[in-house]
C-alpha cells in the first residue's frame, strides 16, 4: 500500500503546474483581421498591353455550325484473333497494336471481344465488305495470315450542318 501511496503523489504533482501559461493576446482575431493588409505579400507583376484589335463589322452571313454524332449499326470488322484464355487475348492486344502501327494500318479501333468462351481481338468499323476485305488484304500482304472478315456492330461518325 506504501508504494500505491507514493505512485498517487508523484503522479498528483506531475500533473499540478508549477508556472501559470502565458495570458492569451490582448487582440481577438477580429481585430487581427482588420488591421490585415494582403497586398504587402503582393510582388509587383509586369503590365503588359495588348496590342488594340480593330473590330471588323458584323455582316449578316452567320457561322457555320456542325454537329457531329455516332451511330451504330451492322457492318464488318477484321477478327485478328480468338483464343479462350484472358492473358493471351491481352498479349495479342498488345502485340497487334504495335504491329498494326509499324505496317501503315490507318488508326481504327482495336480492341478485345468476350464472346463466352472466347476473347476476340477485332479490328476497325467498316460499313461496307469491301473495305473491310481491303484492310484485310493490306494485313495479309504484311504477313497476319490470320485475319478474316467478320459481321459485328460498327460505329461511324456522321457530321451534319446544323440548321
Amino acid at each position: 500500500m506504501h508504494y500505491s501511496t507514493a505512485l498517487l503523489c508523484l503522479l498528483l504533482l506531475g500533473c499540478a503546474a508549477s508556472e501559470p501559461s502565458a495570458p492569451p493576446s490582448a487582440k481577438t482575431m477580429q481585430e487581427h483581421e482588420k488591421n490585415f493588409d494582403p497586398a504587402a505579400y503582393r510582388t509587383p507583376k509586369e503590365e503588359h498591353t495588348a496590342p488594340a484589335i480593330e473590330e471588323t463589322p458584323k455582316s449578316n452571313v452567320t457561322a457555320e455550325v456542325w454537329v457531329e454524332r455516332v451511330e451504330r449499326g451492322m457492318g464488318y470488322r477484321v477478327q485478328l484473333f480468338s483464343t479462350t484464355t484472358l492473358d493471351e487475348a491481352q498479349e495479342s492486344l498488345a502485340r497487334m497494336s504495335s504491329r498494326l502501327d509499324s505496317i501503315g494500318i490507318p488508326e481504327g479501333r482495336l480492341d478485345l471481344v468476350f464472346d463466352a468462351p472466347y476473347y476476340k481481338l477485332r479490328y476497325g468499323d467498316f460499313r461496307n465488305k469491301g473495305d473491310a476485305d481491303r484492310i484485310r488484304s493490306v494485313m495479309h500482304e504484311a504477313g497476319i495470315r490470320e485475319a478474316w472478315i467478320v459481321r459485328d456492330a460498327v460505329r461511324w461518325l456522321v457530321r451534319e450542318k446544323k440548321q
